[in-house]
């Protein structure tokens, strides 16, 4: 069992804190980028972040029971960040059971606010365009950093041909009491999206409230 730790938390600041999205973004693509199998690792972060990718680009809402294939090894994982509008985006090439494969993954993430207008089916239009004649298959991914994805974002998921996740469910992949090591890792998913998420540390009201 982990004992919580009463330090601050390096992912929370405040409920209207501007850039957390970005954070999330920043974060996100370091930890899929960790799942390639680099000589110099760290082996619990790299175990981890392949767990999180896998389930990323493998899981399907429609199937909530399909088991998730496990001799996976990432060769390539390359991201670029807020390019036409869009979140993130990741090329992945690996090896499933042997098999050579790549993908393109698509992320919208959001932590206070929900999807408006059309965003998600001009991003995936952007994408099939771009990557049209191409060997790429296609992920499309919303993540939330609410404890669960609201229906209003479902829906707007369902109907652009997104996945839909909260980032919690991803840090179900793996082991609820085991670290790391690594100081960032194990800030973010044991921590900030576990087991306290800043309530330990959280002001009894945000300090923004007094200059509105």
């Amino acid at each position: 069992m982990i004992v919580k730790s009463k330090m601050p938390h390096f992912f929370y600041d405040d409920e209207n804190s501007d850039g957390i999205e970005a954070l999330n973004d920043y974060f996100l693509s370091w930890t899929i980028r960790c799942a390639v199998d680099y000589t110099d690792k760290n082996k619990k972060v790299q175990e981890y972040a392949a767990k999180i990718l896998t389930f990323l680009i493998f899981k399907d809402n429609s199937d909530e029971q399909k088991a998730l294939p496990e001799n996976i090894k990432y060769l390539r994982v390359d991201t670029v960040k807020q390019i036409m509008s869009i979140d993130l985006i990741a090329e992945v090439d690996l090896y499933n059971n042997g098999a050579f494969e790549k993908y393109v993954l698509v992320f919208e993430n959001k932590q206070y606010t929900n999807v408006h207008d059309d965003q998600l089916v001009r991003y995936k239009s952007l994408i099939e365009k771009h990557y049209d004649n191409t060997d790429y298959k296609r992920k499309f991914i919303f993540l939330t950093g609410r404890d669960e994805v609201p229906s209003v974002d479902v829906k707007a998921c369902i109907d652009a041909g997104f996945k839909f996740f909260a980032f919690q469910e991803l840090r179900y992949c793996f082991d609820a009491d085991t670290k790391t090591g690594n100081y960032l890792f194990d800030e973010f998913w044991f921590r900030y999206f576990f087991y306290d998420k800043g309530i330990d540390n959280e002001p009894s009201a945000p300090l923004s409230k007094k200059f509105i």
